[in-house]
């Protein structure tokens, strides 16, 4: 009894059709060695001490709440002393912020953990040897001693949110909410949320941030425990 599935398999693999098929399917899905993260050289991040960054470098569009803002604002941004707007934005935004420390289950339940694993986001920084003011070339020159500690308020430029600064020292590293930026305590309380577990991982893993890879896991975790992925946040945008 003759086998037809063989013959046709044979036939099948050494016509031009199936090598051109071939062809278009190793073009289309690339091998492991010619993904982006395995070909790029150039760091995602640097880590620079007094320049608090997200891991990303530069926000998704449309993202969460409490990282992008402004998209296609074409006005520049000039670091500048604190504006009256600014300064009744801040103390808004830190009003909220100690209300959250104080009420908030999910700020409480994070803030609680991180301080578990050493890295109480509370803690007051040295003022001789801070790694929190603000970026100059993206947020206001002024900086103000915090009432969260490591978590400062302070304005920004319009496409900025939020960010997390990880420091080599973890329990150095710190949090960055642009004040001018955030519109409400629920707003808030998922910006900070979304930087604590950032810090978490940070805290808890090995975490490389240059690596596409950790990052992207981080921001899934981030973006899904925060609340960033709630179908009525998302009806809201």
């Amino acid at each position: 009894m003759t086998e037809p599935s063989s013959s046709s398999s044979s036939s099948s693999s050494s016509s031009p059709s199936f090598h051109r098929w071939l062809n278009a399917c190793s073009t289309v899905f690339p091998t492991q060695d010619s993904l982006p993260f395995k070909r790029r050289r150039t760091p995602l991040r640097q880590h620079a001490r007094y320049n608090i960054r997200s891991p990303v470098e530069a926000f998704e569009p449309g993202g969460s709440d409490s990282q992008k803002k402004g998209d296609g604002a074409k006005e520049v941004w000039v670091p500048h002393p604190e504006t009256e707007e600014e300064l009744l934005a801040r103390e808004r935004a830190e009003r909220w912020g100690v209300q959250l420390a104080e009420s908030s289950p999910m700020i409480r339940f994070l803030s609680r953990h991180l301080a578990m694993v050493g890295c109480n986001p509370y803690d007051q920084p040295d003022p001789d040897t801070s790694s929190l003011p603000p970026d100059t070339d993206t947020s206001n020159l002024y900086h103000p001693v915090s009432p969260l500690g490591r978590i400062v308020f302070a304005a920004c430029e319009p496409t900025r949110g939020s960010g997390f600064q990880a420091m080599q020292t973890p329990a150095e590293s710190g949090i960055l909410i642009c004040a001018n930026r955030i519109q409400s305590k629920a707003e808030l309380e998922r910006a900070i949320a979304h930087e604590m577990i950032h810090w978490w991982d940070h805290c808890r893993f090995q975490v490389n941030w240059d690596n596409l890879r950790h990052n992207a896991c981080s921001e899934i975790r981030a973006a899904s425990l925060s609340g960033d992925c709630k179908f009525t946040t998302d009806f809201a945008r």
